[in-house]
């Protein structure tokens, strides 16, 4: 019960419904260079910090609103309401992040450091005294950024180049399955793009190694599409004898697109997916557009959810 209480936690903590907001204009040649350089934890870091238009998203405000949403999905009590609907949101309501940190307390730094929190979180949960300050402290937050790195039209085809850029501060625990994507209302991916890249990076307070590794840029299969996906491990574990835990500590990922119906416009967004529960095959394979049609919201159930969400527009001239 503990680890399921956790796993929703994760999920719940690492909501985000946070107002989109647009990205800087291609034509900043200053934004547009920094985006496409930054490679490195501490580039994209610093990158994301000094970006205006960075998201960023505390777990504990996320948790607070997803327990709010699930108090109002109970007062409807709506007959289109399913029992899945039904238990995830009684689940989320029975969460107590309070309870959940004294636990974590109780576990020790030992516990807390071989699982990768930072020294900010290991501080707080040592010394937590129940308050919501408190839980604010031993929270993690995560930052997003979405931007255009370049667009260019060929006689009908016109192609344009996204990055989605993001950052942990602070351990993810318990959740299971993440997702990085860039969605577009009227533009495709161009699958096997050599623009197409992925960079993931992994790192454990018990060691001062980085882990990176590349992952594929994929053509999410309910997406008609529209939405370019990559699929992220929250944590990876090294060794055999003496195991250490990595956890998901920053990355990007480049998906470019195309269009060839005369269309000199779309909406774009860049978000980060969490699943609080096991999802076969994948959360790329698995979601799909709140319409039937693109949008640039994916059609979420309750045991996921979409944050370090940035929404801009791409326009051609010609």
């Amino acid at each position: 019960m503990k680890k399921l209480i956790s796993a929703i936690l994760s999920f719940a903590l690492l909501c985000s419904f946070a107002s989109p907001a647009f990205a800087a204009s291609v034509s900043d040649s200053s934004q547009v260079l920094s985006a496409a350089e930054v490679q490195t934890p501490e580039e994209i870091k610093q990158f994301l910090k000094n970006s205006p238009d960075t998201v960023v998203t505390n777990e504990y405000d996320a948790l607070k609103q997803r327990q709010a949403e699930a108090r109002e999905l109970l007062r409807q009590n709506s007959i289109n309401t399913t029992q899945e609907e039904y238990q995830e949101a009684v689940d989320i309501l029975a969460i107590d992040p309070v309870a959940i940190f004294y636990e974590l307390k109780e576990k020790g730094e030992p516990y807390l450091r071989e699982h990768g929190y930072s020294e900010t979180q290991i501080n707080a949960i040592l010394n937590f005294d129940g308050s919501e300050d408190a839980i604010y402290r031993a929270s993690a937050t995560v930052s997003g950024n979405l931007s255009i790195l370049s667009q260019s039209t060929v006689g009908t085809t016109r192609k344009f180049t996204a990055k989605y850029t993001f950052a942990w501060n602070g351990a993810v625990s318990f959740s299971y399955k993440h997702l990085t994507a860039i969605n577009s209302e009227l533009f495709y991916l161009i699958e096997g793009s050599s623009k197409n890249d992925a960079l993931l990076y992994y790192d454990s307070t018990a060691t001062s190694t980085v882990r990176s590794t590349y992952a594929p840029v994929v053509r999410m299969q309910k997406c008609n599409g529209h939405g370019a996906g990559v699929d992220i491990d929250h944590s990876i574990t090294v060794g055999t004898t003496t195991q250490t835990v990595y956890n998901i500590d920053s990355g990007y990922m480049i998906a470019e697109f195309d269009n060839l119906n005369g269309d000199r416009q779309t909406g774009i967004s860049g978000l980060y997916v969490v699943s609080s529960v096991q999802v076969s095959p994948s959360l790329s394979a698995t979601l799909q557009y709140r319409n039937a049609s693109a949008s640039l919201s994916f059609d979420l159930k309750f045991g996921q959810t979409e944050y370090g969400r940035r929404e801009t527009t791409v326009r051609f001239s010609s």
